[in-house]
Formats: C-alpha cells, sequence, structure tokens
C-alpha cells in the first residue's frame, strides 16, 4: 500500500531533524524504551503530542494491542478504542485490503476515500468526539513483528506534504531499529520480559501505594511521564490495575 503520492525531497534542516530523531530511537535498550522514545522525540523535534504505538505479530495483529503505548489524547481514547471502536478503524480496513510489505506512512484521507459513510461512525462516535480531525499511521511490517505509529491531531487537514515527506524518511530507519530489537527477543507474552530501571522504580512505587503525583515528586518527573512509566510496566508484567500491580509486586519480592 502507497502512502499518498510517494516521498518528497527533504530541506536539509528537515532531514538533520529526521536523523536527530533516529538518534534518539537508536539510544533506546529495550523495546518498551525504544517505544517510550518514539513518542518523545516526535513531540521534542516535530511537535507531534498526541502519539499512539501499536505493536503485533503482523500487521493485522497491532490492531488487537491491549496495551498500546498511548500519549497525549491518545491516551483518553486508548480505552474506547479497544473496547469498541478498532474494529471500525479504516487503517485496520485498509490494511486488511492491501497490506503494507514496506514501511510507509498511512493517512486518514487515504484510508477513508469514497469510504466516507462507511466509516462514519467510527469518525464520529470516536474521531470527532475525543477532539480529534486527523490522523496518520506509520506502517511498520517485519518479518518478526509489526507496528503502527499513529500521530494525531485537532484540526482537519493538519498532516500536509511536509509531514507526508517526514513520515517516509522516517520509516524506513524506525523499522530497523524496531527490527533490531524484535531480533533480540520476538514479541513475548507479558510479564516475559525485563522492565527498564525508571520502570521498576516507578513500579516499586506504585506496588507500595504511591500515588501518580507522589511518584512524579519522588523521582523528579513528570505525572505524564509517570503514566508511561506504568503503560509500559502494566504491557510487561500482564497488569490491569495497581492492585494486580502490588501483588505481583510483592509475589515477585518474596
Amino acid at each position: 500500500m502507497a502512502g499518498g503520492q510517494g516521498p518528497r525531497p527533504l530541506p536539509a534542516a528537515e532531514a538533520d531533524t529526521v536523523l536527530r530523531i533516529v538518534g534518539d530511537c537508536l539510544a533506546a535498550r529495550s523495546l518498551h524504551a525504544f517505544r517510550e522514545g518514539v513518542a518523545e522525540a516526535f513531540a521534542r523535534h516535530l511537535g507531534y503530542r498526541h502519539v499512539s504505538f501499536f505493536l503485533g505479530g503482523d500487521m493485522a495483529g497491532i490492531f488487537g494491542d491491549e496495551a498500546p503505548l498511548v500519549v497525549g489524547r491518545a491516551r483518553r481514547m486508548a480505552p474506547a478504542y479497544i473496547e469498541h471502536f478498532r474494529g471500525m478503524d479504516p487503517f485496520a480496513a485498509a490494511c486488511g485490503v492491501r497490506v503494507p510489505t514496506a514501511p510507509v506512512p498511512l493517512s486518514l484521507a487515504q484510508c477513508t476515500q469514497g469510504r466516507v459513510m462507511e466509516h462514519r461512525e467510527y469518525m464520529e462516535r470516536f474521531m470527532f468526539r475525543h477532539g480529534i480531525r486527523d490522523k496518520m499511521v506509520i506502517a511498520l511490517p517485519g518479518a518478526s513483528g509489526a507496528a503502527g505509529i499513529g500521530v494525531l491531531a485537532e484540526e482537519a487537514g493538519a498532516f500536509g506534504v511536509l509531514d507526508q515527506a517526514r513520515l517516509y524518511a522516517l520509516a524506513p530507519h524506525l523499522a530497523h531499529v524496531l527490527a533490531l530489537h524484535l531480533q533480540a527477543g520476538p514479541l513475548r507474552p507479558p510479564g516475559a520480559g525485563r522492565l527498564t530501571g525508571r520502570q521498576e522504580e516507578v513500579a516499586r512505587l506504585a506496588a507500595s501505594g504511591a500515588s501518580t503525583r507522589q511518584i512524579a515528586a519522588a523521582l523528579f518527573i513528570t505525572e505524564n511521564t509517570v503514566k508511561r512509566h506504568l503503560t509500559a510496566v502494566f504491557a510487561e508484567l500482564g497488569c490491569q490495575s495497581r492492585s494486580q500491580l502490588a501483588v505481583l509486586w510483592h509475589r515477585r519480592a518474596g
């Protein structure tokens, strides 16, 4: 599946931005850190503050991810998406018709073209209700697993030619870094991996009953960063709540 009309040449300054993002992502030492790094780099360098990062065994499988990394408005949207709307996702429908075989950005306009009425409920009850009017997804298919990185915007038509060019340039590099992490350890069931040092600290405090605000103050990080780390911890350990985390953590410590 092609995204838009193909890649556009990037101005030198934009090419440097792409290289900085790739450098930030290469510094990640784990798959979870890579996901977090992508979201942080997108916000820092591109101003994309509403980001989702779904993983799966293949492109069809990413839409079944129960614990995606979600930032900004995407965080508030995730429960409704997982519970009610992922089966209506126009990006899933587009990938079902023609599965991407190479890293490529897909636009909302492209995936809904000629099917506006078919996707009306998804757009009105899910996207618009959450204040989102535009979206792009970077499809990252691979032999060891796949990912979909979504960037969302509150304005219709927010993503233009420059955004397309940026994401085209980034897509193969992000796919390469993803493949390195998956080859080091293919997608595993929750609980099979290890937490990063920061995730360990957040998990320990959360398991002891500390609130998000208390954890943020103790570790000198923002509350949003605490929430992102907790999302990663829940995904890694297979928890659905802080109470489950507390039980598992104390069992692990004992």
